[in-house]
Order: C-alpha cells, then sequence, then structure tokens
C-alpha cells in the first residue's frame, strides 16, 4: 500500500493534540504548586482563599483559648498546672498537623512556643507547677534561691503593672508563692528566707526596674519605712489551715498619689499624663531608627539636653519641693531635673531602642569636680568588649563636659574598683558605690581606654531596626511612632554655640526669644468634594479617654483602648508586633484656626485617612487596618470598631495606606509580609471554570479533526 502523506488536518489535529495534552500537565502542576502554597508554613494565612481545614480549625480554637503568658505567670501553681496540661495537649496537636503538612497561623505557632518555653524556664529554675501525678512539684534542694527568684519574677510583673496604671495597689503580697497549698512543712523557711533577702531584691528591683519605678518614692523615711520601701507579714500554720502574709510596700511619690496621707494607691489619671510624656520619648527613639548605633545615643543625650535643665534648687540642702527632679518622666515634660533625672532618661530611651551592639547601664556612686558633685548618677554603655561613660547632666550646658566629652568617654586614669578621674578643663572622677561593684562587676564597669572611633558604625538600615523589633521588652506598652504636640518647653531651642535640627517650629513672643517646640505630625484627608470646608489630621502622642467612654468598664483607660483596638486586627491573624496605634484628631479650619471638631460637623461621608508606611514596610506587604469609635456618631457607638477591609476599601499608594474612616481616632494599621515565589502569570483559584472549559472545547475539536482524517484514510485504503 502507498504510503499516506500526512495532511493539513492531521497535522492540525495532532498539534491541538500535543497542545492539549501539555497545557493539561501544566494545569495539574499549578493546581499542586497552589495547594502547596496554602500549606506553606511561611505562607501567609490570608493568601489561602481555600476554606481552612477543620483539624486546623479546631486546634487554632484551642489555641486562641489558651491565655496569654502575662496572665499564665499571674496565676496560683494549681492553675497554671491546667494551663500547662493544655498546652502540652495543644503542643502535640501542633506537631501532628506539621506531619500532615497542615499549619497554624505564624502567630498561634508563637503563642504556644512561648508558653511551652516558660513552663521549661520553670522546670529549668527548680519550680516545676508539673508533675507526673499532676500535683503542684515540691521546691528542689535550692528552695531559697528558687523562691527568691520566683517571689522577685513576680514583683518585676507587678510594678510594671503600677507604671502601666492597671494596678493601683503598691502594696504587693507574696504569700501566695510562698505557700502553694501542699508545702505547708516548707512554709517557715521560705518565710524567713525571702524576710532575709527583703532588701537584697528591692536593691536589685530598683536597679533593673528603674524606668518603671519612676512613681516610686525612695526618699521617703519613718519609723518602719527607710528610702520608700518596707517588708512585713507573718503566717500561722495549723492542723486545718495555713494563712499568713508577706508584702512588699512601695511608697509612692506625692505626685503620683490618690491623696497626701495615702502612700500606697496610686491615682491613676495622674500615670495617664506619665504615659503622655513618655510617648515623647518614643517619638525620639522613632526619629532615629534608622541610625547607627552611636547616632542614636548621640541623638538621645542632645535631645535631652534641650529638653530640661539641672535643677540646682532641688539640689541644695534646703529644697522642700516635690520628687519631680528625681524622676525621668519630668525630662520628657520638660521640667527641671538632677542627675538622677538625666540618666534614667537616658537610659529609658536606649531600652525603647534595638541596637546592633551597643548596651546601657544606669550606676549609682560619688562624683566630684562637675554638676550634681557628691552623690551622683550617670550611665555606662558597653560596645562589644569595651565600655564608656555617659554623663549626660555634665553634657549639658554651662557643665564642665559640654557639649559632649564626657559623652563615650574614657578616664585619663584611675580603676574601676577605686577612683576613675577625666581631665578636662579641671579633674572631674567618680567612685562607683560599693553596691554598684557587687551587683555589675568588673565586665561592666570598666572602663575602656582606647577612644571610641564612630567611623567604625558607619550608618546603615540595621535589619533588626524593622516593625515589630523597636520593642525587646515585650511588656513595654507600644506608643505611638510620630512626634506629638507641641509642648512647652523649659528652655530656649537654640543654646550659644549649639544648632537646631528637624522641623520644631519656634514660637516669638515680645522679646524676640525662640522657645523650642516639638513637631506636630499632621496627615492629609480627603473629604467629600461637596463639603467645601478645610481639614486636617493631627497625630497626637497618646490615646486619651473621651468622657463617652469613661463609664464603659473595657474602654476607660487609654490602655484597655489600645488593646481592644489591637485585638479586633490580632483576630485577623496579624502578630501584635506587627501592629501600630494613632491617635489622631480630626481638625477643621474655621475662624482663622485650626479646631477639632465635633461628632455634629464630622462629614457624614467619612473622611479618608492616608497613614503612612510603618517603618520598614512598603507597597508590597499585606495591610488591614482598624479604627475606634471614641464618640457616637453617622449611626455608630462610642467604643464601635470599623476594620478594613471589610467596612470598606483599603487601598495603597506611595504615600501610604488610605482607607475612609466614619468617626474619631483612635487607628491601628496592621501588616504581613505578601506571599513571595510565585509565578506572576499564575492565577489565585477563585472557581472560575472558564479556563477547564477551554480546555475541553480544544479537546473536542481536536478529536473532531482526527476523527475526519481517520475517516479519510479508510476511504483511501478501501480504493
Amino acid at each position: 500500500m502507498k504510503k499516506q502523506k500526512c495532511g493539513f488536518r492531521q497535522k492540525l489535529g495532532i498539534v491541538l493534540a500535543a497542545g492539549m495534552i501539555i497545557s493539561n500537565v501544566n494545569f495539574a502542576v499549578l493546581s499542586v504548586s497552589a495547594t502547596d502554597l496554602a500549606d506553606d508554613p511561611n505562607g501567609p494565612a490570608q493568601e489561602n482563599t481555600m476554606p481552612i481545614d477543620p483539624e486546623v480549625q479546631e486546634v487554632l480554637n484551642a489555641v486562641n483559648s489558651l491565655p496569654s503568658l502575662e496572665v499564665v505567670k499571674g496565676k496560683s501553681f494549681e492553675d497554671q498546672i491546667t494551663i500547662r496540661d493544655e498546652v502540652e495537649i495543644i503542643a502535640t496537636a501542633v506537631a501532628d498537623l506539621n506531619a500532615k503538612k497542615k499549619y497554624l497561623p505564624e502567630s498561634a505557632r508563637e503563642t504556644v512556643d512561648t508558653l511551652q518555653e516558660y513552663f521549661t524556664t520553670l522546670a529549668e529554675t527548680g519550680i516545676n507547677p508539673i508533675e507526673d501525678d499532676g500535683q503542684p512539684a515540691e521546691l528542689v534542694a535550692d528552695k531559697e534561691t528558687s523562691i527568691v527568684n520566683t517571689v522577685s519574677d513576680y514583683l518585676a510583673e507587678e510594678i510594671k503593672k503600677i507604671a502601666a496604671g492597671t494596678r493601683t495597689s503598691t502594696e504587693i503580697d507574696v504569700f501566695n508563692l510562698i505557700y502553694t497549698g501542699s508545702n505547708a512543712d516548707d512554709v517557715s523557711l521560705l518565710f524567713e528566707e525571702i524576710k532575709a533577702k527583703s532588701n537584697e531584691m528591692f536593691q536589685s528591683l530598683l536597679i533593673t526596674y528603674q524606668n518603671d519605678l519612676y512613681w516610686f518614692d525612695k526618699s521617703y523615711k519613718d519609723a518602719t519605712t527607710q528610702g520608700g520601701f518596707s517588708f512585713s507579714g507573718n503566717y500561722s500554720i495549723t492542723d486545718t489551715a495555713v494563712t499568713g502574709s508577706a508584702v512588699f510596700r512601695f511608697v509612692v511619690s506625692p505626685e503620683y498619689r490618690v491623696s497626701a496621707d495615702n502612700l500606697y494607691t496610686l491615682d491613676t489619671t495622674k500615670i495617664n499624663s506619665a504615659n503622655t510624656a513618655l510617648a515623647k520619648a518614643q517619638a525620639i527613639v522613632d526619629a532615629n531608627a534608622g541610625k547607627s548605633d552611636y547616632e542614636k545615643l548621640l541623638a538621645y543625650k542632645n535631645a535631652i539636653c534641650e529638653m530640661t535643665s539641672y535643677n540646682h534648687d532641688a539640689a541644695s540642702d534646703s529644697y522642700s519641693g516635690t520628687n519631680e527632679p528625681w524622676q525621668m518622666v519630668s525630662v520628657f515634660e520638660g521640667k527641671p531635673v538632677v542627675c538622677e533625672g538625666y540618666s534614667k532618661a537616658f537610659q529609658y530611651l536606649c531600652d525603647l531602642s534595638t541596637f546592633k551592639n551597643a548596651k546601657c547601664y544606669t550606676v549609682t556612686g560619688q562624683m566630684a569636680g562637675g554638676t550634681g558633685a557628691g552623690g551622683h548618677m550617670w550611665n555606662i554603655v558597653s560596645i562589644g568588649s569595651n565600655n564608656y561613660l555617659v554623663d549626660v547632666t555634665n553634657c549639658d550646658e554651662g557643665s564642665i563636659g559640654a557639649p559632649d566629652k564626657l559623652f563615650m568617654a574614657i578616664p585619663s586614669s584611675g580603676a574601676w574598683n577605686g577612683t576613675y578621674a577625666f581631665a578636662l578643663s579641671r579633674t572631674i572622677s567618680y567612685v562607683y558605690d560599693p553596691s554598684q561593684i557587687s551587683y555589675y562587676g568588673e565586665s561592666i564597669l570598666k572602663l575602656s581606654t582606647t577612644p571610641y572611633d564612630p567611623t567604625k558604625d558607619p550608618v546603615v538600615d540595621d535589619p533588626t531596626d524593622k516593625p515589630g523589633t523597636d520593642n525587646p521588652d515585650d511588656n513595654k506598652p507600644n506608643k505611638p511612632n510620630r512626634p506629638s504636640k507641641p509642648t512647652t518647653p523649659s528652655k530656649p531651642s537654640s543654646k550659644p554655640g549649639s544648632s537646631s535640627s528637624g522641623s520644631a517650629s519656634g514660637n516669638q513672643t515680645g522679646d524676640n526669644t525662640s522657645t523650642q517646640t516639638t513637631p506636630t505630625t499632621i496627615w492629609a484627608v480627603e473629604t467629600s468634594p461637596s463639603d467645601q470646608n478645610n481639614y486636617r489630621l493631627e497625630v497626637r502622642s497618646a490615646i486619651e479617654v473621651p468622657a463617652e467612654l469613661a463609664g464603659n468598664d473595657t474602654l476607660n483607660t487609654p490602655q484597655k483602648i489600645e488593646s481592644q483596638i489591637r485585638s479586633s486586627l490580632t483576630a485577623k491573624g496579624i502578630s501584635n508586633d506587627n501592629i501600630r496605634v494613632y491617635d489622631v484628631a480630626l481638625q477643621v479650619y474655621a475662624n482663622g484656626t485650626w479646631q477639632d471638631v465635633s461628632a455634629e460637623n464630622f462629614p457624614a461621608e467619612g473622611v479618608t485617612v492616608t497613614v503612612p508606611y510603618p517603618s520598614g514596610t512598603d507597597s508590597t506587604y499585606n495591610f488591614v487596618a482598624s479604627h475606634l469609635f471614641t464618640k457616637s456618631m453617622n449611626g455608630f457607638p462610642a467604643g464601635h470598631i470599623e476594620t478594613f477591609p471589610e467596612s470598606g476599601v483599603i487601598t495603597k499608594s506611595s504615600a501610604g495606606i488610605s482607607f475612609t474612616v466614619h468617626g474619631l481616632s483612635p487607628i491601628s494599621v496592621g501588616w504581613s509580609r505578601a506571599a513571595t515565589g510565585t509565578s506572576a502569570n499564575v492565577s489565585p483559584k477563585t472557581g472560575d471554570q472558564s479556563t477547564i472549559l477551554l480546555y475541553m472545547v480544544l479537546m473536542i475539536f481536536a478529536a473532531a479533526i482526527m476523527g475526519t482524517v481517520y475517516v479519510k484514510q479508510i476511504r483511501v485504503r478501501k480504493k
């Protein structure tokens, strides 16, 4: 038979069939890739548009029911037993999911890991709340050391609550830590150990948590209290019960008390005022976040010297005023202070910061030859293995080290366990207190003999200076990362021989002197074209509680408001570290001045807000946002939270993230990384069957052509 040539229709049929096969193979591959992306533990949860796996959802629900680490720490041993059991069960379930290539959101995994790490640490320190029989563990052989550590940690957490204004009593009873319900035989031993070590524990807390103790009156003395601190307690052991108390008492400074004679109760409204001042510290840190370690430290020293001045009256023996000059809060309020205020303010700014290599310590001792001679407080900065002296007090205008001779300084002679001398226009000397020598030791207190070279610490974009890393202390409250409103300073903006920087504005007075003000951050807004008024958003330093929320138990403090608005985003799977909260006020220009709008004149159509991208993010990130109504307006009650994109479109532009709100502040923005590694021409799964239908049509068409060719060939053969 004569060989049949391959005609046009045959070729077309073969090409279409081959193309169909390749297309189907490619489609199958793409489907598998999309599935793998959904199971990728590093892929953001919001990228998976498929329904969540029931098994994953069940474990996620269990994780969401767990209390936070802070709550766990405040629980009794009996309650911790229950929580520890739950965590272990959930951890096992998470491991089973991982084996099946099913993964929880990152925030849920972090919750489980954090709690597991906490219980592991307890076990390593000899206080494990779990035994195989499910009963509270006895303290190990070194019971005294263990109980001291436990009580110290508990006191530290309660002190932080006081500083945040969430605890009002400064009398802290730790007896429930000494007696755990099953160790009656040990109560006497442990109680006496706490009593013997109470002052030592207090001194350690005073050094380690000095910033959180800004409300503490360490100058107070009476018949039973020395240095503002006392410990007292008693206990009773019978056949039927063990009762007692072990109370650490911290005297509140007069300016933070509810009344002059109430030594141990905090006025939270005054704490809120202090938190407003401290928000300025966060603004300073945020403004310098992209700088080198050295430039950050220098900026902090300069900022402190601009905000405050030395209070010579308070340093005199005849002073009988308040304790404000000793408080670092006073620095950020623009009030004159003594050396303690300077050094604690510098420490606070450092504690808020993320450094590549630097660490800051606050020390006490004796100083001669400078401002604040006698008992003195200053800082030590460690970079690598070298330590340098920073005496901000004596770097201020009119002091022996101005402007920077005692900043990152090395001594001309001396020893860490003796006297360090610095030869300036005259000699200034420093001697550490014995308590500092025993607490810090040589590794911190011994100063370098080699001058610090800032050129070895170049200005770079520190990868750790990204969102969520500006706060190494997990318990530190997040503050707005924008400058605050203008405030009245205590000094002129420009000192002789110095220059101002930044965008601070000056207010001209009758004598032509200029006063320093902190720059106000203004965000542009858009309203309906029909509204002819001019509006703007002013970013403020801290959340304020409006009158309409004062009676709301869940929203009657700035901390509670911030917690609620953060929760609206963590519920979406956003890490708490990747959330920024801003307190903003909408203002309208009327009668020649900017005024806060009211519920009555707030634009009914809403206001489109453009929030600048948080530090370290850009348009490649995924964003969500929320807004809490602090007043009833536009049909929404006070306390209602609208979230985006649920409540409206959220868009990204070169200017930032935009969305339309229908009420007053505050606003929060959260972010996650966008999915990476996917092909630009891969469409997400949306349930659209058009591609599959196209393939089916092509297959039928190819089959029809090939069938026609086949019939033709048969006819040819028959001939």
